[in-house]
């Protein structure tokens, strides 16, 4: 067993919810790439970081991590730290090319995205795909302050995010493969699912 398994293993025994949510996020993201036309061996590339994007939530508080409402800015900022913990974790596991998307996964398109507030083509083709992927799949997801968007709904989010938090190179497609029922996340849920919610995650569009 790699040690990719095993950081996802680590997710699993840390918080059953957040590996539902990376397991899902990981079909997500393969299912665009595949459709972008990514050669095969990218796509599985792609896939790993996405299973592994949320491994730095093993770092975060569980009065952050399981809070029942949004978090406050120092709660999110704290959240926030989320990225660098997990791409040094990757890193350490030998993905040196995954860990660089993984860290970069929450900017945004325009800028207003962290941890280093880049834009546009400065931030990893790779990261601006798993971070609509991510985003799709949170959207779809049932949290504590809020019920889940169908499908359908959160991908008129996804298109409306386009150009400020979403590539809409990327996020285009990722609207007309799910308009054209070519992606049914929520039938993604492992086996191993324990019933909770996910919090911490700002959907779209996030300011």
């Amino acid at each position: 067993m790699g040690p990719e398994y095993a950081l996802a293993e680590a997710i699993l025994a840390r918080d059953a919810d957040t590996y539902v949510h990376s397991q899902r996020t990981a079909h997500c993201a393969a299912r665009l790439a595949s459709e972008l036309g990514l050669a095969k061996e990218r796509v599985g590339q792609i896939r790993t970081a996405a299973l592994l994007h949320d491994v730095g939530k093993i770092g975060i508080p569980d009065s952050i991590l399981h809070k029942g409402e949004e978090l406050t800015d120092s709660e999110w900022a704290l959240m926030q730290t989320h990225s660098a913990i997990g791409a040094s974790l990757v890193e350490g596991a030998g993905f040196g090319q995954m860990a660089r998307w993984i860290y970069h996964l929450h900017e945004r398109y325009d800028g207003r995205g962290y941890p280093d507030g880049l834009a546009g083509g400065a931030i990893p083709f790779e990261s601006r795909l798993l971070h609509a992927a991510d985003a799709l799949e949170a959207m779809t997801t049932e949290r504590s302050y809020r019920p889940a968007l169908r499908i359908e709904f959160a991908a008129d989010e996804i298109e409306e995010a386009a150009g400020t938090q979403l590539d809409p190179a990327i996020a285009t497609p990722l609207v007309e493969l799910v308009r054209a029922n070519g992606l049914r996340i929520t039938d993604q849920t492992p086996r191993r699912r324990v019933a909770s919610t996910l919090v911490g995650y700002a959907p779209v569009p996030a300011a």
